[in-house]
This record gives structure tokens, C-alpha cells and sequence, in this order.
């Protein structure tokens, strides 16, 4: 609970200065700050900062839209909820992609983690997301 007016409250609807004095308590839901700890993408490196990430918290598991997107081997389900109009990967898919990713070196970073492929049928460079666009591939 917290108390009215000193922290993050709802608004009630009262007018300014109409307030009771009494103790107010807002029953709203705050996420305990241990569990707002910073997520990072599975699937490209650790320092690419970007706004929207998935996240599958029975596995522990987030990651860019684009880098799901993008990346090989990944399924997106068909069985979406049609109240949701966001994007549904399949998790097990996902870490199946983060393994054979581990075995992948980015062409242009170098560092492992590389699960998106060229277009090109005779091409074997694989990329993070982010470093195929930055590499203009």
C-alpha cells in the first residue's frame, strides 16, 4: 500500500486541495524494483541498447522484435490472440535459435550470437541485427 499523497498515487478524482486528511491507501499494483532489473536481447550483443524487447519470463528469455524476425530458424505461432495484436514466437523455437546462434560469429562485431543469414542462397555470412544494418548488408 501507499499512502495518499506522498508517493505514486492514482488519481482519485478529488479537486485540488479537497483531499481528506485520513490516510488514503491505493491498492495499485508496483513491481517490486529487484524484479525491474534491466533485460537484454538474447540474440544480439550485450550492448545494444533498443526500446521494445519480447520477454518469455517462465524461461527467462527476451529479445528484440527484429532480431526474432530476422533470425533463421525461429517460428512464429500461428494461434495469436486475437486481442493482442503483437507478434507470438515460439519459445522452445527461441532457444533452439539462441544455441545454434552461440556456434555463429558475426561478420561484422565478431563476437557469437549471429542467427540472422544472408539472402543470398551462396552466401554463408550470418549477422546480430543490429550489425547487418549497421554493415549495410
Amino acid at each position: 500500500y501507499v499512502k495518499a499523497r506522498t508517493e505514486l498515487t492514482w488519481d482519485y478524482g478529488y479537486e485540488a486541495g479537497t483531499v481528506p486528511e485520513k490516510e488514503i491507501f491505493c491498492q495499485c499494483v508496483f513491481q517490486v524494483a529487484e524484479k525491474m532489473e534491466k533485460r537484454t536481447c538474447a540474440l544480439c550483443p550485450k550492448d545494444v541498447e533498443y526500446n521494445v524487447l519480447y520477454f518469455a519470463q517462465s524461461e527467462n528469455i527476451a529479445a528484440h522484435e527484429n532480431c526474432l524476425l530476422y533470425s533463421s530458424g525461429l517460428v512464429e505461432c500461428e494461434d495469436q490472440d486475437p486481442l493482442n495484436p503483437d507478434r507470438s514466437f515460439d519459445v522452445e523455437s527461441v532457444k533452439k535459435e539462441i544455441q545454434r546462434g552461440r556456434k555463429l560469429k558475426c561478420k561484422f562485431c565478431h563476437k557469437r550470437g549471429a542467427t540472422v543469414g544472408c539472402d543470398l542462397k551462396n552466401c554463408n555470412k550470418n549477422y546480430h541485427f543490429f550489425c547487418a544494418k549497421k554493415d549495410d548488408a
